[in-house]
């Protein structure tokens, strides 16, 4: 890949467009296209794919001038476009909910703000808005800006340790990923509870590896092995299998091989939502009727599971 008479790479621009519109399917109600999107037959999803281009688009945008000596406005440069994602995500929150505050006072319709996220800005306006100001009070579907700042931050780190030597930002980088997961650590929500959906200490590996690509596009470029083509098509012919559950030949292969995780939007209502369609009621409210159902957590097609009896316990008189 080289540069065109801009500086842009037109390779990355493509591929960042590519994940971003895959992201946009993928988050759109139930649509044709979202069976055909690159996550029903790999291990990586689009957001994957954009968090890896990103670190290849800084390697090409700031690295370049960092390695050459031009530190300080490298620096000052990544640390200038965090800021700027900063207030775009602090926007984008304010008003969302804002939209959502409008369109319940404007229907009537209380429904649109009795979410746990949402109604804690409604209710709580001060402390709502310094939690997203403090980036700790995320809302679905626009809470991949915050782990995108906080790599923009990691970064200026990141570059010293390549300056060094890349295998060392490698090493370093894996090494976090290694110690997030192992004791599950995670940047903590506030004043919710619970932890970043996207995990800024996890997601870094892949920035770093984008980090890594991006500073040898910019330079002779990565040369082709036949070893390793053979190997990435092997992993990926080995992971369409896993996913697609055999080709549709072995039942549950992909779930029983990391465990069911269920992407959908649940709320209290699905619950009932779930009873309503079991015994096909008609729903109550317009809530429960909108609500997604908790299908997907079921197996009705394997056989029944023997039933679990629990040992008798006795408790001590008082």
């Amino acid at each position: 890949m080289t540069p065109n008479s801009a500086g842009r790479i037109d390779g990355i621009d493509f591929w960042r467009g590519f994940a971003l519109l895959t992201i946009f399917i993928n988050h759109l109600p139930t649509n044709v296209f979202q069976y055909v999107t690159h996550k029903n037959f790999g291990l990586s999803d689009a957001a994957e794919l954009f968090v890896f281009l990103s670190g290849v688009s800084i390697a090409v945008a700031y690295g370049a001038k960092f390695f050459a000596g031009d530190r300080g406005k490298a620096v000052k440069a990544v640390l200038r476009r965090a800021f700027t994602l900063y207030w775009v995500q602090a926007l984008i929150a304010l008003l969302s909910i804002a939209m959502f505050a409008a369109a319940a006072q404007w229907w009537d319709n209380d429904d649109l703000v009795d979410d746990e996220a949402r109604d804690l800005v409604v209710s709580e306006p001060g402390k709502g808005i310094l939690a997203i100001l403090m980036l700790g009070h995320q809302f679905e579907n626009i809470n991949i800006l915050p782990m995108y700042i906080v790599l923009l931050l990691f970064t200026p780190v990141l570059l010293v340790l390549a300056r060094r030597d890349d295998r060392l930002m490698l090493l370093a980088s894996a090494t976090i990923y290694a110690v997030a997961r192992v004791f599950d650590l995670n940047v903590p929500n506030w004043p919710l509870d619970g932890g970043w959906y996207f995990n800024p200490l996890a997601w870094q590996l892949l920035f770093a590896i984008g980090l890594f690509v991006g500073r040898r596009i910019r330079g002779n470029g990565i040369g082709y092995d036949r070893r390793v083509f053979v190997a990435c098509c092997g992993l990926l012919a080995a992971s369409a299998f896993v996913v697609t559950d055999g080709f549709g030949f072995v039942p549950a292969l992909w779930q029983d091989a990391r465990g069911f995780i269920d992407h959908d939007t649940m709320e209290f209502a699905s619950v009932l939502r779930f009873i309503e369609t079991i015994f096909d009621l008609p729903p109550l409210t317009s809530r429960d009727a909108n609500a997604n159902d908790i299908l997907n957590a079921f197996d009705f097609t394997g056989p029944p599971r023997p039933p679990l009896i629990m040992n008798t316990r006795t408790c001590p008189a008082r």
